[in-house]
């Protein structure tokens, strides 16, 4: 008897660890969904997303990457006009845009910025003077990003 006892807790348990997973924050749904905003899930190489922020109308997906520093990826709305004028970048920076793709330059920095329906896809310190392939890797990985819901979105980082 003990031991069918101890056998039914243990598979109650994993049940209740299994149901468990998957599950978004709904909260953290409901606060993406009520931006507004298209999200996707850029593909970066081999970082891994780890943690979302909902903050002032955007939603900032910060990915781990090995051997380099964090990479946050923020989905804001699209600007009227120009993403140049449109887009936050490092003040003093080499701006140019072109088929909704903007580059801003400065020394050893870029920031790229992608247009997707009514949402920028935006990356902001990318090293290029260390890789000088990374922002076109970027802007690439944006262009091929798939859309998701808010609840995948928040899946991806649980």
């Amino acid at each position: 008897m003990r031991r069918t006892t101890v056998l039914g807790s243990l598979v109650a348990l994993v049940l209740l660890m299994v149901a468990g997973c998957g599950r978004a924050d709904p909260a953290l749904v409901k606060d993406v969904e009520s931006t507004g905003l298209t999200v996707f899930l850029p593909e970066l190489g081999d970082a891994e997303p780890v943690s979302l922020v909902v903050e002032g109308g955007t939603v900032s997906l910060v990915y781990k990457q090995s051997d380099l520093p964090d990479l946050t990826v923020r989905f804001v709305p699209l600007p009227d006009g120009s993403l140049c004028r449109g887009i936050d970048r490092l003040a003093g920076s080499d701006c140019s845009e072109s088929y909704g793709v903007m580059r801003s330059d400065m020394e050893e920095m870029t920031t790229v910025a992608v247009a997707r329906g009514d949402t920028a896809v935006v990356a902001s310190g990318l090293v290029t003077e260390a890789n000088p392939g990374v922002a076109d890797a970027t802007v690439a990985s944006f262009q091929d990003a798939r859309e998701v819901s808010a609840e995948e979105l928040v899946e991806a980082v649980d």
